[in-house]
């Protein structure tokens, strides 16, 4: 009998997972090979689901993948998400660090014409580090 129980549990599988986990996993594996714009794929994909928008790790890692493809606006949008999810207090101080490196360095800057009506936005951003030679 207590084989058949044993049995069905492995059969079940974990009844906690949800959608957006397999994304999850497959965007990890993706973003240690440094391939993030399949990783974006993949969490944009678990973004369609109601478990992937409410996951805190959906975007924090679209805020990493987001990063390391140069887009900064983005990695900020997902990484003021990812601190209202959280209730981790060290994974909320983790994300606020990185939200503020990207708010520090990077930005938006809003040109506006001396005509009405007439408004345009360009982003501003670094695609290389910038070397100190003080480190």
């Amino acid at each position: 009998m207590n084989f058949l129980v044993i049995l069905a549990v492995l059969l079940t599988g974990p009844a906690a997972a949800t959608e957006a986990d397999d994304a999850i996993n497959q965007a990890r594996h993706f973003m240690k090979k440094d391939w993030h714009s399949d990783a974006i794929q993949e969490l944009e994909a678990a973004l369609t689901t109601p478990s992937g928008r409410s996951a805190f790790e959906v975007h924090a890692l679209l805020a990493e993948a987001y990063f390391h493809t140069n887009d900064a606006l983005k990695a900020q949008q997902h990484a003021s998400r990812a601190i209202e999810l959280t209730t981790n207090p060290a994974r909320k101080a983790e994300i606020q660090r990185f939200l503020g490196f990207l708010n520090n360095n990077f930005g938006t800057l809003h040109l506006v014409s001396p005509y009405p009506g007439m408004e345009s936005s360009i982003q501003v951003g670094i695609a290389t580090p910038i070397l100190d030679p003080r480190v």
